[in-house]
């Protein structure tokens, strides 16, 4: 691995060019590349809402070494309707294109935040809203499959390749819990699917009472016989935090491991990332035990910004490594606010986004520092890191 790239989904900035009359600039999203410390960055492609828009989701690299990526699709009354796109990103010729365009007047959804992944040998699966779509790298062909028993849900995040060789994912329902009713699928799913022939069943339902948790992430980490580990960004208990949580896809069983507390551990919990044997990481966006020092104007916030975490899958421990924020004047331990993601370089140290940036997560001694300049032009990428 020689560098991190992500995706930026920013819909304006303000331009400073004339202090005295700011103006609010509309913005659609870049790609842009760090070096293996998570410096020096530069934005190698800038969306101009034609060609795509808002690119959501992990850039994932496939086997031929280009990057493939998706943009969010909009379907609305608004002039925000909008196209999804596949795009690809040819790391040799240093070229951005499109390779499919998903017509937002055919598909359920609103905001697409779904990337794809490698599900069999040169074939890409991805989602939009409730219909599975496949990439073939060599013919450039796409099929689509729809999840037509779940007319009102969107795939979440990522899907994962387990090794019974199927593909599984999670779908948020977007209805209301009826008052009193506890049954059903109203919180989310997850979902087993046949990539060879897109048969897709449902595995689990989060129900109404929201005790397993509500808003299952997706991007299930799957490096363990028959089990996927997963969290949910809310439900789980009195403080609906959310919630880290085993299945056993083979014997379907559900087993909640960790309830979230908001300000010791945290809340809204991310995306896992694979650590060293049993080990697994996650971020929190919200919670924690921090204050926070605004570093422009030095004022002092009793707010909560954010926790790291290790969860220990063969002992059932979880253990907070972090808060983020500050307790003392940046930049001497400003590691900023609002961690959205985390992931692992092959250096072994781990990088994650947050809203300054990007930071640096070293597994040995607990330590985490912001590798990117506040207020860097090209940062932060806020979708996760590849």
């Amino acid at each position: 691995q020689k560098e991190l790239w992500g995706n930026n989904d920013t819909q304006s900035y303000i331009d400073y060019s004339n202090p005295a009359a700011p103006v609010t600039v509309p913005y659609y999203g870049n790609i842009s590349k760090f070096d293996i410390n998570g410096q020096n960055g530069k934005v190698v492609h800038v969306f101009d809402g034609i060609n795509g828009k808002l690119p959501k989701g992990k850039l994932f690299q496939a086997s031929n070494g280009k990057l493939y990526g998706m943009t969010s699709i909009y379907t609305s009354s608004t002039a925000q309707n909008s196209d999804a796109c596949l795009f690809e990103y040819d790391l040799v010729l240093n070229k951005f294109r499109i390779v499919h365009t998903f017509d937002h007047t055919l598909y359920y959804t609103q905001d697409m935040s779904s990337g794809v992944v490698e599900g069999l040998p040169n074939k890409l699966f991805g989602g939009i809203g409730n219909h599975l779509f496949s990439y073939d790298l060599m013919t450039e062909d796409v099929t689509m499959g729809s999840l037509s028993d779940y007319f009102f849900s969107n795939l979440r995040g990522e899907l994962v390749i387990a090794n019974d060789g199927f593909l599984y994912g999670s779908m948020l329902y977007n209805t209301i819990c009826p008052q009193g009713n506890s049954i059903g699928p109203y919180q989310g799913m997850i979902i087993k699917i046949n990539p060879t022939s897109y048969a897709y069943n449902l595995k689990y339902s989060f129900v109404c009472d929201t005790s397993d948790g509500v808003g299952p992430t997706g991007d299930y980490i799957v490096n363990f016989p028959n089990k996927l580990y997963g969290t949910s960004l809310g439900g789980g208990g009195f403080y609906n935090a959310g919630t880290l949580y085993e299945f056993n896809f083979t014997t379907n069983t559900f087993a909640k491991k960790v309830t979230f507390d908001e300000n010791n551990l945290g809340s809204y919990v991310r995306p896992l990332v694979q650590g060293n044997s049993d080990n697994l990481y996650g971020v929190c966006t919200y919670g924690g035990t921090n204050i926070y020092i605004d570093p422009f104007s030095g004022t002092t916030s009793t707010n909560h910004y954010g926790t790291l975490f290790e969860y220990n899958v063969a002992n059932n421990t979880i253990t907070k490594l972090h808060d983020f924020g500050s307790q003392t004047n940046p930049p001497n331990s400003f590691t900023g606010v609002y961690p959205k993601s985390i992931m692992k370089a092959s250096t072994g140290y781990y990088f994650g986004i947050n809203d300054f940036g990007i930071f640096k997560f070293n597994p040995i001694d607990n330590s985490v520092v912001m590798t990117t300049p506040i207020g860097c032009t090209t940062c932060p990428v806020n979708e996760p890191l590849a």
